[in-house]
């Protein structure tokens, strides 16, 4: 009896203590973490993921799950995790912390418990089966969405609050639409619409077209978050009207510069909804998410009556993919009335708000900004590592990043330099600050992503932009994390190098000036990197390639005896010599051992005899890279003698030469556009070079005209008007050296065009005080200039005028301008170059040029490029001496190895072709 006895004690205490176990499972968190506001700002009822998730069965009814903040039931709600590749079997759980500054809150995800809270006002779902619509209502935005096949017709915002309406704009139809509802509960409300086209599209035509459109209504906000991803033809775009269904007569703007070289704006401007308020006409500005000197974009627009607003707000440039193929244009026209929001379609990924309330939102729009869009608590929470022991009670300043600190010609170069020089001298820093500010400055939200295709606006803008966030990482290197920060740090370097330095060569993605400003910049950072960041910039090979570039493109001055940098683009006078420039960079150039090259993204340097008194040098900028360069696609920068010749003017901005006509080039123009400019991006399609004679072919396409000033300085920032043709302008040159031992080399020029009628000018600028014209001889003091082909033509001088051109001393360029002109559909140049007293006869014929006892013809030529003809022939004394054929051209040779940059402000070369995007799109790793 005693023994059954102690084995039913035995049996119901094993049962208790399975039961206690059992209990105390279920009593257990299934989550717990904590969520702390570093900042200086109070955030109320903010949407903020817990990092960690709970699973698919704990999840599957809400009802059994509590979820408390600091022991108090608080509203949450549940969402399915995705991964790239779908769903998965964990649950999400969403929280809506109210925090002051410096505060924090813990919570607990437990099953059981009361049900949840209501937050609010919670955001409201419905489906009309009768309107086709899904209807998001949080209290303060309504919005209307296609629910249906039937409604996909219409554009994927059909109303909000009651107002506007959407359509597209695309020949494309609609072969497929699906509209859902991904999420709703008391914290926001996700749907999803996608629509699919009847058209392949992207660069190879191998993606069916489509676009995309999430939408999240947070609660108790004034806007709905818009995230869209698509790829559609160039011109595709959806529009929201937003002045559907009311009258609103005021537009509200701010933008980022408000005239020329004024300092930025950031008041709201408020003007009448009507065309001419800017140069733009019926579209009043392009809205980007970043900084710009563009006077044609800003970062809030809203039409209002007075009382009620509609407007829209780009937000977190790193959210954004081909971003300047994504700005949304802000639409007026002349009825007063009218305002609609333009969104392209063509490719990428884009970011907004679209916002809905009274009129102040205008001026709050700048707190919004920051709260969704820089420093959201969930974005804090997950992406930015702020706790560091020590500085507990330190809260830090979320940066205004949409004001004029983010210009990198500003105070920013002054904040890197001292930030560089303080981590040059070891010091270190305990500042949670700092510790936001190196993660803010690096962050892709702010300035973009080389990666996203972002423009850096000059690539030398990005160097100077992350500058004070390597110094403040090196200082930071007594953090626990210091290794994530070091890695981000050279990631952002790599990045930087990676897409301004292209291989083999060295090309710059800017003009030589800038490129050595660029590389000033980089060496100074070096040390700082190498001593503290784990990485050495200076053992790469394109921080060595970038000094070597700017040798192999220098131009000989003063009969041999120096050397300066080649004076393209905005290369400001008074450069240092470049080979003892390199030499800092630990690159010793022997100048006497180059010889004729191409430089790809550049073009191609011809030589003979360098470095010394009888040099040639002939630089032909046919390279795509076009930073900082303007106007001289396929011209040429040309010295014998060891002196400069036919310049390409080093005006830099005294003034600024954007005119086409202005260097030494063929220019194209209308009646209605008598100066105009082509733009594109050129190219290298062939190149041989020889013992005689060196060749190069290439070639320029637009399908378009800009006018422009007669003479510099050109109109900063100037993208119209424009005249668009049905088919493409191509123009071709060749250029050929013939090489002598006895006497002056000499260049062969033939220049083709093909496309729709229009005079096309042969320009070329010649450094003197004489020119004179006896038929087809045009000669200028120092140099002949033989016009072989067209047999007629008109011709006009174009001389400097005082203070029109600037040398590299800034001192006044007195140069002669020859013009050479005719008109077709089908033009060809053919021009001889020589320079000197002596010059031999000279004999046009039908298909080339006869100097002496040498020949020089050229056959072929079709725009397409490859054939099996022979393209260019040169004989002396009847034996051939060289010889380019048809099968030597090809349309995609390589423009080098570079990350792709992207042109942007100042810069209106038109759209980045696809054979140039297929090149480098797609950069190294980094």
């Amino acid at each position: 009896m005693i023994r059954y006895r102690n084995r039913l004690i035995l049996w119901v205490a094993g049962y208790v203590i399975c039961c206690m176990t059992s209990l105390q499972a279920f009593c257990d968190p299934l989550l717990e973490e904590t969520v702390t506001n570093y900042t200086e700002m109070s955030y109320t009822d903010e949407r903020v993921r817990l990092k960690g998730s709970i699973s698919m069965e704990d999840g599957k009814h809400s009802e059994n799950i509590t979820v408390k903040a600091d022991g108090e039931p608080t509203p949450f709600q549940l969402v399915k995790k995705e991964t790239d590749k779908g769903e998965t079997n964990r649950i999400r759980v969403w929280v809506a912390p109210t925090l002051k500054p410096g505060e924090s809150r813990t919570y607990t995800v437990s099953r059981g418990g009361s049900p949840r809270e209501k937050f609010g006002s919670p955001v409201r779902v419905e489906e009309n089966e009768d309107e086709h619509t899904i209807v998001l209502d949080n209290g303060k935005v309504t919005l209307k969405l296609p629910a249906h096949a039937t409604t996909a017709d219409r554009g994927p915002i059909l109303s909000i609050n009651g107002r506007g309406k959407s359509r597209w704009e695309t020949s494309a139809l609609q072969s497929s639409f699906e509209s859902h509802v991904v999420t709703d509960g008391p914290l926001f409300a996700t749907a999803t619409i996608r629509y699919e086209f009847d058209k392949k599209v992207g660069p190879n035509k191998e993606t069916k077209a489509f676009s995309e459109i999430t939408v999240t209504l947070p609660a108790n906000r004034p806007y709905a978050i818009i995230e869209e991803s698509h790829q559609m033809e160039r011109e595709d775009a959806w529009t929201f009207v937003a002045s559907d269904q009311w009258r609103p007569e005021t537009g509200l703007m701010r933008r980022w510069w408000k005239a020329q070289f004024d300092e930025p704006d950031e008041a709201v401007e408020s003007f009448p909804l009507k065309p001419g308020y800017t140069r733009l006409g019926k579209t009043v500005i392009h809205l980007q998410p970043r900084w710009t000197q563009s006077f044609d974009e800003g970062w809030f627009f809203g039409a209002t009556d007075g009382s009620k607003l509609i407007g829209a707000l780009p937000l977190r440039a790193g959210k954004w993919f081909w971003p300047h193929n994504n700005l949304i244009s802000a639409r007026v026209d002349d009825s007063g009335s009218y305002a609609a929001f333009r969104c392209p379609t063509f490719r990428g990924e884009r970011f907004w708000l679209l916002t809905a309330g009274k009129e102040d939102i205008a001026d709050r729009a700048m707190e919004i900004a920051r709260r969704a869009g820089f420093a959201p608590l969930n974005k804090l929470h997950h992406k930015y590592v702020l706790a560091w022991k020590g500085v507990e009670n330190e809260t830090i300043e979320v940066r205004n990043f949409f004001g004029n600190n983010t210009n990198p010609t500003g105070g920013m170069r002054s904040l890197g330099d001292n930030a560089i020089e303080k981590a040059k001298s070891g010091e270190t820093i305990k500042s949670r600050q700092r510790l936001y500010d190196v993660q803010a400055w690096l962050d892709p939200d702010w300035y973009g992503n080389y990666r996203n295709h972002w423009s850096p606006i000059n690539p030398n803008f990005y160097t100077d932009f992350i500058k004070p966030a390597i110094g403040w990482a090196a200082m930071l290197r007594e953090h626990p994390e210091f290794a994530r920060f070091r890695e981000r740090v050279e990631d952002a370097v790599r990045a930087d190098v990676t897409h301004s330095i292209t291989l083999p060569g060295g090309a710059g993605q800017e003009c030589p000036g800038y490129v050595g400003y660029a590389m000033k910049s980089w060496r100074e950072i070096a040390p700082v990197c190498r001593e503290y960041l784990g990485f050495d910039p200076a053992s790469w090979r394109r921080f060595r390639a970038g000094p070597s570039f700017l040798v192999r493109v220098s131009q000989p001055v003063k009969n041999g005896n120096a050397r300066k940098f080649h004076p393209g683009g905005d290369t400001h006078p008074g450069q240092p010599d470049p080979v003892k420039y390199a030499r800092t960079f630990g690159v010793d150039e022997e100048v006497g051992n180059l010889s004729t090259e191409e430089l790809p993204g550049f073009g191609v340097v011809f030589r003979d005899e360098p470095g010394t008194p009888n040099e040639t040098y002939l630089a032909f900028k046919s390279g795509p890279n076009r930073g900082h360069y303007h106007g001289d696609q396929l011209s040429f920068h040309y010295n014998a003698r060891g002196s400069r010749l036919a310049v390409d003017h080093q005006v830099s901005y005294s003034p600024r030469a954007g005119q086409e006509h202005t260097h030494n080039r063929v220019s194209f123009s209308t009646e209605e556009f008598p100066y105009a400019n082509m733009d594109g991006h050129e190219r290298v399609i062939a190149f041989k070079p020889g013992k005689h004679v060196d060749m190069v072919i290439g070639q320029v396409e637009s399908s378009r005209l800009r006018k422009v000033m007669k003479y510099p300085p050109e109109e900063w920032d100037n993208v119209e008007p424009v005249t668009r043709f049905k088919k493409n302008l191509i123009y071709r040159r060749t250029i050929v050296q013939i090489k002598h031992d006895d006497r002056p080399n000499y260049f062969v020029v033939r220049d083709q065009y093909w496309g729709p009628e229009l005079t096309a000018t042969y320009n070329l600028h010649v450094l003197g005080d004489r020119l004179e014209r006896n038929g087809r001889n045009i000669d200028f003091s120092r140099l002949r200039l033989f016009v072989a082909k067209p047999d007629t033509f008109s011709f006009s001088s174009f001389p400097s005028t005082l203070d029109t051109w600037m040398d590299e001393n800034h001192k006044s360029e007195e140069t002669q301008g020859a013009r050479i002109s005719t008109k077709g559909e089908t033009i060809e140049f053919i021009t001889v170059l020589y320079p000197g007293e002596f010059i031999p006869s000279m004999k046009s014929l039908p298909n080339g040029v006869k100097l002496g006892n040498e020949t020089i013809t050229f056959t072929g030529g079709l725009p397409s490029g490859k054939n099996d003809r022979t393209h260019v022939r040169v004989e002396r004394g009847g034996e051939l001496l060289a010889e380019l054929n048809g099968d030597e051209i090809d349309m995609n040779r390589s423009q080098g190895k570079v990350g792709l940059f992207v042109p942007d402000v100042g810069y209106p070369f038109g759209p980045i072709p696809r054979w140039l995007i297929k090149q480098r799109a797609h950069s190294e790793d980094f």
